[in-house]
């Protein structure tokens, strides 16, 4: 059949979109060291794309949280009148932290995946997950709950069984150095045994949400993905250290400055009251500072990690 040499051209669109994300890789791919320190970039080229609903959907996701680790802390607190009752509200918060954070997480990583393939970001995408596979995100939760109430158990029975023993037979090494060792080794497992947990769970939401994977292949995937970029993550988590210094360091000037307007400077020294108050209020200026600005920065970074390591082609 001839063609038409009047007729409109036509483009292939799905194999365009195709070739600008590029070819999903299950397991993921590993990648150069230096990038780790261009997610960080690709975190903050995210914030800026839509940086008002940003900054609404991290203080919003602040809100969740806040109202979800302390509000049956001081609910069950006051009620029972005791520490037993406010005991019973810590474990349920914990809980319902570690249940809900894959949901949000998987959220707002659909949301950055929609702003990198062009579409607009919504305050919506932080609820996304609720409406996409919520039941393996929630699994997800559960099985983060249960890994890590473990690991704990762990290091306990270590710490309380055979660390005396082992630590009672270095009587003649000295007091100081018993006792650091006594500190530092129950640290050091907890860290050996939570480090595979956190790269299990780190792309699960992503995979869950954005790719429709299983629970458990999802976490598979990402230990994979995490396993083949252990030095682009040494530098990611040295850079995002420098950066959460740098920040706190602005922050706090910017805190400062404004609570120094609030009150007047010789009140800090004569008014235990007033004091108290500026430090209150200046911590929570820089934790509400930190959280619009290291939420958004953050999950982009991780998105970009994702896209990065599961994207054949995506990336150089």
């Amino acid at each position: 059949m001839e063609k038409n040499p009047y007729a409109a051209p036509r483009a292939h669109v799905d194999d365009v979109a195709g070739a600008s994300e590029g070819d999903y890789v299950p397991e993921g791919i590993g990648r150069q060291v230096g990038r780790g320190f261009a997610w960080i970039v690709d975190g903050f080229r995210t914030f800026f794309q839509s940086p008002g609903t940003w900054l609404l959907l991290s203080f919003l996701y602040m809100v969740i949280f806040l109202l979800i680790q302390y509000g049956p802390m001081l609910l069950f607190g006051a009620g029972a009148g005791s520490i037993t009752g406010m005991m019973v509200g810590v474990v349920i918060s914990s809980i319902a932290v570690m249940l809900l954070f894959p949901v949000l997480m998987s959220g707002v990583m659909q949301g950055c995946h929609a702003l990198a393939n062009g579409e607009s970001l919504s305050v919506g995408h932080l609820f996304r997950g609720f409406s996409t596979n919520p039941g393996r995100l929630m699994l997800l939760g559960v099985i983060y709950l249960v890994g890590f109430l473990a690991i704990l158990l762990v290091v306990g029975l270590f710490s309380g069984g055979v660390m005396p023993m082992l630590m009672g037979g270095m009587g003649g090494m000295g007091g100081m150095e018993g006792g650091g060792g006594a500190v530092l080794l129950p640290i050091l497992i907890m860290l050996a045994l939570t480090l595979p947990l956190i790269m299990a769970v780190l792309f699960a939401p992503a995979l869950i949400g954005i790719n429709d994977e299983s629970t458990f292949a999802a976490m598979g995937n990402s230990f994979k993905g995490c396993l083949k970029n252990v030095l682009p993550f040494l530098v990611y988590g040295i850079a995002f250290l420098i950066l959460m210094v740098v920040l706190g360091m602005v922050f706090g000037m910017i805190a400062g400055g404004i609570v120094s307007m609030m009150f007047r400077p010789d009140s800090f020294m004569t008014n235990p009251a007033t004091a108290m108050i500026v430090g209150v209020l200046s911590g929570a200026l820089v934790m509400l500072l930190f959280g619009l600005i290291l939420i958004p920065v953050g999950m982009g970074s991780i998105y970009s990690s994702y896209r990065d390591i599961y994207y054949d082609g995506d990336s150089a």
